[in-house]
């Protein structure tokens, strides 16, 4: 039905985004299990390394602070939406 199909799409928009977060270093109800699980059925297609990940962002988040003296990245850093997200996460 459409109201099921809309249903479905919501929550795979919602797991999509929790995936993004836990991805940034944020609180997540995207717990490993979870995302296990939607691994296996193929839909998150990429292997979660979040180490990985975190320490990119961390080295971004440096050469930043370089550059501009302070680590106070804007929430709409043009140079980089990403780090900005990244750094907001991390204050939460």
């Amino acid at each position: 039905s459409e109201n099921a199909d809309h249903e479905i799409k919501q929550w795979a928009q919602e797991q999509k985004e929790y995936f993004q977060v836990k991805i940034q270093g944020g609180k997540s109800p995207m717990t490993e299990s979870r995302l296990s699980a939607c691994q296996k059925i193929g839909f998150f297609l990429e292997k979660l390394d979040l180490e990985k990940e975190w320490e990119s962002n961390f080295k971004t988040l440096l050469a930043f602070r370089e550059y501009h003296g302070h680590c106070l990245v804007p929430c709409r850093f043009r140079g980089n939406t990403e780090i900005s997200t990244w750094v907001k996460m991390q204050r939460k």
